[in-house]
């Protein structure tokens, strides 16, 4: 499988990862390695940090994603 970033720029590149939000496979040169706490939801849809929190759960995304998530988790202010 290629990285798909690579094969927009018409080169090909062996992937080494899929992003974990939309599923496109990504080299080491477009992978984003990140930490997630794992989380629970309860039934009254209340989202609490798994204890121990750490270790932590490996999340990679590709470029698009890891811009995404980052802007949705640090609006800029108005």
């Amino acid at each position: 499988m290629n990285c798909l970033d690579c094969l927009s720029d018409n080169i090909e590149r062996t992937a080494v990862a899929t992003c974990t939000t939309c599923g496109a496979a990504v080299c080491a040169d477009h992978a984003d390695m990140a930490d997630q706490p794992l989380t629970h939801q309860t039934l009254g849809g209340m989202v609490t940090v798994r204890e121990p929190v750490t270790p932590t759960a490996r999340v990679i995304r590709c470029g698009r994603c890891a811009a995404a998530h980052t802007a949705a988790q640090h609006p800029k202010a108005s």
